[in-house]
């Protein structure tokens, strides 16, 4: 009897403490849902992102990872999801507005918090405290955040558990947290592109699970860099100390880095020789070469001296080493042509000499190669390198080529501006491309070439007036650029030479010279379009007999069209009044006609119908009122056959022709009357124009 007494009383406690451990755990799950709640009343939310932030199932609320079945909070990922070139204009759709500290701290379980491009600004510096009361918390990620001041160190650290913390890109302006360096389960370390001042601790070094540490461009970060490189670094992979401000000298014992494979230590203090050898591989497998892993190695921007070491050529797995700009000297090793895994080498802004090892031709995979006053054994007469990465600074090598008649450099990575040798080259260049580079600074008053010349700079970042004066040059493309001021005419022979002229897409302003046809008089291709360009078309622009095309678009011109303009194709805007009725009587072999975006009134000419070349007509976005004439019927051009082989079926007839259009339209620039014909064409229909 009085064992089953013993019995009973054991299973009532039992049956009171799972009672209470599911009170406990019910008040775990309802704080959870408070919190969260509260946290949401916190942000503003324009964009409604958390509208699934309602009902009990919080679980499924977006950005909340719960644990298993436990209904226990373990991530809040709200970062923003607009890609970083948006972010700023898109901040507004997830931004704290108020202090959390009575929220967050709510979710005892939280184990991963990302917040990355949420503006985070109001939160103020309480934060890591509020953050240090989580011992769960494994990741942390708050890049660009706008947080702002100084970096506090914990009262008591309780990050026992930190694996990842990403503080890159905001505004801290701080002393470096060396309380990181207690934090003995961190991995991943990135505080890069803030304003952090003061010493790096050795201890680092020492991290035995740390594996990324990027430091880069805070400008004051300091610290011996031979002594933190013989430190252990057991699993670092990635060491950015890059744009701060570091001392000393390479160490020997780099060579231990097992792991590395990515080391930036440029734009620092550094000095002294490289080391003319490193140690070998003490802590990894034995058999290894030094450095084994090492792929990308940045040590421009220092003040490092002597020559090139030979064990540079040792680094099997090296993709992209840059040594420019420092105190080098000697000779480029002709060994460097057993690393076949380079596709990027700058050697630029040091002081070797001798010529360039033939051997640097046998690397496959170069694609970037920077080498001080190189003299490339070889004369051409034509250098096409599109797309080549060239740059970013503009070659000197090209100084030492006497015979160069085409020169092609397009998209070819150029950012810097045209030296002054540039505009004193003889040779007889009848093409000049460097389009679609980021080419800065301006053009001399005077461009002067010895041979008719085709000069393409467009699609760069050039600025000031359009040059003066220009001699033999026949073709000029100065478009999307930050040209400014008037067009430039002169009188005399200036510009005689030009046969096109292109400088649309830029910022110049005023009107259009009066006496433009007596100083252009072999013009047969203008365009000026896509500026801020007043006023009205000079009549003097019907001496430009040769004229095709005129495209005087996307400007403020106002006014009506001169008669005195010829056979051409012509774009303008903002033109009023009726459509000229000498347009019918003057463009008999007109082909193509587009007065569409203007301020036209009044009916559609009858007397258009006499254009019988007339391919294509377009009067839409106009103020136009009436019937249709009946005489465009007659409009034989849009139907007569050309050449056509009448082997052809109907609908490859119809292709043959309008894909005729198509191209002449794609050669004036009408991208959105192509698109339509282009639908047309590809879907086989009826074409009605």
């Amino acid at each position: 009897m009085e064992r089953n007494l013993i019995i009973c009383f054991i299973l009532a406690i039992l049956y009171l403490m799972a009672c209470d451990s599911d009170s406990h755990i019910d008040n775990d799950l309802s704080s959870d849902q408070e919190a969260l709640i509260d946290f949401k009343h916190g942000l503003e939310d324009p964009n409604n992102r958390l509208s699934s932030w309602k009902g009990s199932n919080y679980c499924h609320w977006h950005g909340i990872t719960c644990e298993n079945d436990m209904k226990v909070v373990i991530s809040i990922d709200l970062h923003n999801p607009y890609f970083e070139d948006n972010a700023y204009k898109d901040w507004s759709s997830m931004n704290l507005s108020r202090e959390i500290n009575q929220t967050i701290i709510g979710l005892v379980s939280l184990k991963h918090l990302e917040m990355n491009f949420v503006n985070l600004s109001s939160i103020g510096p309480q934060w890591i405290e509020i953050l240090n009361k989580h011992p769960f918390l494994s990741e942390l990620y708050l890049t660009n955040c706008s947080l702002f001041g100084s970096i506090p160190t914990p009262r008591f650290l309780n990050f026992t558990s930190l694996v990842v913390i990403t503080l890159s890109s905001n505004n801290f302006n701080s002393k470096f947290p060396e309380w990181l360096v207690n934090v003995s389960s961190l991995v991943y370390v990135d505080i890069s592109y803030n304003t952090l001042y003061g010493r790096l601790p050795l201890g680092f070094g020492e991290l035995p699970n740390l594996e990324y540490l990027d430091l880069y461009g805070n400008g004051n970060i300091r610290g011996s860099v031979f002594q933190l490189l013989w430190k252990s670094w057991r699993k670092i992979k990635v060491l950015n100390l890059g744009g701060n401000n570091f001392h000393g000298s390479i160490p020997s014992s780099i060579g231990n880095l097992c792991h590395l494979r990515y080391l930036d230590l440029s734009s620092n203090h550094l000095v002294g020789n490289l080391p003319e050898a490193i140690k070998g591989p003490e802590n990894c497998s034995s058999g290894r070469n030094p450095l084994p892993d090492l792929i990308e190695l940045h040590l421009n921007n220092n003040q490092l001296t002597g020559n090139l070491p030979n064990w540079l050529d040792g680094l099997k797995s090296l993709v992209k080493p840059d040594l420019s700009n420092n105190n080098l000297e000697g000779p480029i090793p002709s060994s460097m042509a057993k690393l076949q895994t380079l596709d990027f080498l700058t050697l630029s802004g040091n002081k070797l000499n001798g010529s360039l090892p033939n051997s640097v031709g046998q690397l496959s995979e170069l694609q970037t190669l920077d080498v001080p006053n190189w003299v490339p054994p070889f004369q051409v007469s034509s250098l096409n390198m599109a797309s080549c990465h060239v740059g970013p600074a503009f070659p000197a090598w090209l100084q030492s080529q006497k015979n160069l008649g085409n020169f092609d450099l397009t998209n070819a990575s150029i950012s810097s501006y045209f030296p002054d040798w540039f505009w004193n080259i003889t040779f007889d260049l009848l093409d000049l491309t460097l389009s679609h580079n980021q080419l800065l600074g301006r053009l001399p008053d005077v461009l002067t070439y010895s041979g008719v010349l085709y000069v393409n700079f467009s699609y760069n970042h050039l600025e000031g007036h359009i040059p003066l004066s220009v001699f033999n040059v026949g073709i000029l493309d100065l478009s999307h650029n930050n040209f400014s001021g008037h067009i430039p005419v002169t009188g005399g022979k200036s510009k005689s030479s030009l046969t096109s002229l292109t400088i649309s897409d830029n910022k110049i302003t005023g009107p259009i010279p009066s006496n433009i046809g007596e100083s252009m008089i072999n013009l047969y291709f203008i365009s000026p379009s896509g500026n801020l360009i007043t006023g009205s078309i000079p009549d003097s622009i019907g001496l430009l007999k040769g004229l095709e095309v005129i495209d005087f678009s996307k400007n403020n011109l106002t006014g009506s069209i001169p008669s005195t303009i010829g056979n051409c194709l012509w774009r303008y805007s903002n033109f009023s009044g009726k459509i000229p009725e000498w347009i019918g009587a003057t463009f008999m072999q007109l082909s193509i006609l587009s007065l569409r975006s203007n301020a036209f009134t009044g009916g559609i000419l009858a007397q258009l119908s006499n254009l019988s070349s007339l391919h294509v007509l377009d009067l839409a976005r106009n103020c136009l009122t009436g019937s249709i004439p009946p005489a465009l019927g007659d409009l034989k051009g849009m139907v007569q056959e050309q050449n056509i082989n009448h082997d052809l079926s109907i609908q490859q007839q119809i292709e043959w022709r309008f894909s005729k259009i198509i191209n002449k339209l794609a050669w004036f620039g009408d991208s959105e009357l192509v698109k339509k014909l282009h639908h047309r064409l590809n879907s086989r229909k009826h074409f009605e124009v």
